[in-house]
């Protein structure tokens, strides 16, 4: 009996593209290529195309729709692989994820089910079958999240070692029980493989690379799960040591390359695990690295702080909330560093496909006012639709929003500066009857709402 092994790339750009003008503008720190979206397409997504068929992947659906447009045959080439694993072993390589790398355990239930109805939705449209495997951004998890994604039909996702209460033996995937009597299934990657790809060098030295997993013990699961861009981005010829450990990983009579979804299918799961909530694994303290000053920073050498966070996500949290009420206004107190970043959260939420267009914003005394009027499409007996695009809008209301607030930020005295400016935001839902508009032949279901706020 030969061990499985599973090697899997997360592949995520977020969306960089200029809210006014739809393109990803220069950006100087990627030279010599135009933009961070080229250059790791440069480094990494065109070198790997030869391997994705015996790559275990998710791609973020905002990388797949830069993709699709800006690098078509490499999008193409991954929709391939999925297809010719499918036709090889039975089963496609790809796993889903949320439209958006959103910290899922952060979010409403409304929300959390939105992210993976509208992931599975275009998972469908672009591979052409349901997944069977959900990935998780940042692998960050609650009970919640995972019950969403069962319920959506999802059979399993992939967790870190230290967000199960035990590690399920030999690799081999466990069961965690959910609400109603669903349950889903968890891969629990080698945290210590996966490590020394990503950090160890052995994305560098194909050598020890397969010595390592040769130790793998006959009828045992040595997984391992690390950012895609580790394969030539971040570790330079990591696509052609990844390359080469496939290859002999092919060729070899001891370990067995395979994906998530055969390995379920031919390793039913006998034991049941608990879920350590609200984790991550790229956050020692859980989920706090995305909500509060937690410590957890990039450049750990330099002095400056993320006591931003916390009133942040509180800002962002607030408008939603109103957002979701209708004839609501909201009072929020926040920096004055920080009101335009709030005010363009409103983006997040209205990803969905604007048609008209937007009023101009109009300033009147000391109040700032900018407002949007748009028809949006509804499917009638869903909680949410899935997104006619992956584009932000309406990218222009927002951007003169966001100006206008930070023209009234600058125009404050400085001891509100310093301590904060008071934000009123009225976010108004227009309740009008539901009505048809004609597009074709077809008719589809609208409802009309109006977006505003008002800093004071």
């Amino acid at each position: 009996m030969r061990a499985d092994v599973i090697i899997h790339g997360h592949f995520y750009q977020p969306p960089r593209e200029n809210p006014w003008t739809g393109q990803v503008e220069a950006e100087p720190s990627a030279a010599p290529e135009h933009d961070w979206n080229a250059r790791i397409t440069k480094e990494s997504y065109r070198p790997l195309v030869p391997v994705y068929e015996y790559l275990s992947f998710d791609f973020g659906p905002t990388l797949l729709d830069w993709m699709e447009r800006e690098a078509p045959e490499i999008h193409d080439a991954v929709i391939r692989a999925d297809r010719a694993d499918v036709q090889r072993i039975g089963h496609g390589n790809a796993l889903a994820m949320p439209f958006h790398h959103i910290i899922l355990p952060l979010a409403s239930r409304r929300d959390k089910e939105t992210e993976v109805r509208w992931g599975i939705a275009d998972f469908k449209k672009r591979f052409g079958r349901d997944p069977v495997g959900f990935w998780l951004p940042e692998t960050a998890v609650d009970r919640e999240t995972l019950d969403v994604a069962a319920a959506e039909g999802i059979a399993f996702t992939v967790l870190a070692p230290h967000q199960v209460s035990k590690v399920p033996e030999r690799g081999l995937p466990a069961k965690v029980e959910l609400n109603d009597g669903r349950s889903i299934v968890v891969f629990v990657y080698n945290g210590g493989l996966s490590h020394d790809v990503a950090f160890g060098g052995l994305a560098s030295d194909p050598n020890r690379w397969t010595d390592a997993l040769n130790g793998t013990p006959p009828g045992a699961i040595a997984t391992i799960a690390v950012d895609g861009e580790t394969f030539g981005h971040h570790h330079k010829g990591g696509d052609k040591a990844l390359a080469t450990v496939l290859y002999r990983l092919q060729q070899s009579d001891k370990l067995k390359l395979t994906n998530f979804a055969a390995a379920l299918a031919e390793h039913s799961p006998t034991e049941t695990v608990k879920l350590v909530e609200r984790t991550s694994w790229s956050c020692p303290h859980g989920v706090e690295r995305w909500r509060s000053n937690c410590g957890c920073r990039i450049k750990q050498d330099v002095p400056p702080h993320q006591e931003w966070r916390a009133p942040l996500r509180a800002a962002i949290s607030a408008i939603r909330a109103s957002f979701l009420r209708p004839e609501t206004s909201l009072m929020i107190s926040a920096p004055a560093l920080i009101a335009a970043p709030a005010i363009s959260a409103l983006r997040v939420s209205m990803e969905m496909g604007i048609f008209s267009i937007p009023r101009s914003p109009s300033n009147t005394g000391k109040m700032r006012a900018s407002s949007v009027s748009a028809d949006v499409p509804v499917d009638p007996g869903r909680v949410d639709s899935p997104p006619t695009s992956s584009r932000s809008a309406p990218s222009r209301s927002i951007a003169k929003a966001c100006s206008t607030a930070s023209w009234g930020s600058r125009n404050l005295p400085p001891s509100e500066k310093l301590s904060g400016v008071t934000f009123r935001t009225p976010i108004t839902s227009v309740r009008s009857p539901r009505t048809s508009v004609r597009e074709g032949r077809r008719s589809r279901n609208v409802r009309r709402f109006t977006i505003g706020w008002l800093a004071v």
